[in-house]
């Protein structure tokens, strides 16, 4: 991660022409004290100066991008963020030009990959006389891009076909499923998205009345079902009125940019 961060630092620093020593970095709910430390640890590597290093929550990042145009708003929003290996909620309220984080809450082993693997499943049973674990690391990493290209393609369209020329002795493998299908084989993962935002509200003494609005994110967060999903749970249509693969780096930079902006404004020796 310190390698990752160093050399893009230096991206930053040359094509904006000056030295980056401050960051605010988003960081998921769940993470312990020891990950933590370890994402602090990284960024001194990288050539950080320690104190110059924010940990923001996802969820919180989001929420302040949402606010940022919204300035008069008023309400209890929940922020559902279907990322590529983790789902998270937050539950968030609004007022006075203000906001409160209520509840985090998240399932770390649920993201869109899962979904890719239920594709994954699907087809490789579809095979003849062929286990699952007679794949070759090649033969599943063929399979496991195609059933991501059908992913996304059913975001869209009703149906999605792949085709993988001489995938096992010569022979030719093409199958199509329909989003029925994919929505019937998902079904245990979306009970988990919504079983997530159950846990959200639990104890916080709000009903689905008191939901102003549901804010899907998140880059697994296309899928059609785990929308409709929602709309059952919660009696509403969720929106997406926010940037899915950019809102919570916004976030962050508004906060990066409030901080510095109290902080030049402090009087020395104060």
């Amino acid at each position: 991660m310190a390698m990752y961060i160093s050399n893009l630092k230096k991206i930053i620093e040359t094509k904006k022409a000056t030295s980056v020593s401050f960051s605010v970095i988003g960081v998921p709910s769940y993470l312990t004290d020891s990950k933590r430390t370890a994402y602090l640890d990284a960024m001194e590597i990288a050539g950080f100066n320690r104190s110059n290093v924010h940990l923001m929550h996802e969820g919180s990042a989001i929420a302040l991008e949402y606010v940022y145009n919204r300035r008069m708003m008023t309400g209890v929003v929940v922020f559902v963020d279907v990322g590529d290996c983790d789902t998270q909620v937050t539950v968030v309220r609004f007022y006075n030009m203000k906001l409160q984080v209520l509840r985090h809450e998240s399932d770390r082993n649920l993201g869109g990959r899962d979904f890719d693997m239920v594709l994954f499943d699907y087809f490789a049973d579809l095979f003849p006389n062929l286990h699952k674990g007679d794949y070759s690391m090649e033969m599943r990493s063929r399979l496991m891009m195609e059933c991501e290209k059908a992913k996304i393609a059913l975001s869209s369209n009703t149906e999605a076909s792949i085709s993988i020329e001489s995938f096992m002795d010569e022979s030719d493998f093409a199958e199509v499923i329909t989003r029925e299908k994919f929505q019937l084989l998902s079904s245990p993962l979306l009970c988990r998205i919504t079983s997530t935002c159950e846990k959200a509200l639990t104890g916080l003494d709000l009903d689905m009345t008191d939901v102003h609005s549901i804010e899907l994110v998140g880059l697994g967060s296309q899928i059609p079902a785990i929308s409709d999903h929602l709309s059952i749970f919660f009696k509403k249509n969720p929106l997406r009125t926010l940037k899915a693969k950019e809102c919570v780096a916004h976030g962050c930079s508004m906060r990066s940019y409030h901080i510095k902006k109290n902080a030049n404004n402090q009087i020395p020796g104060q």
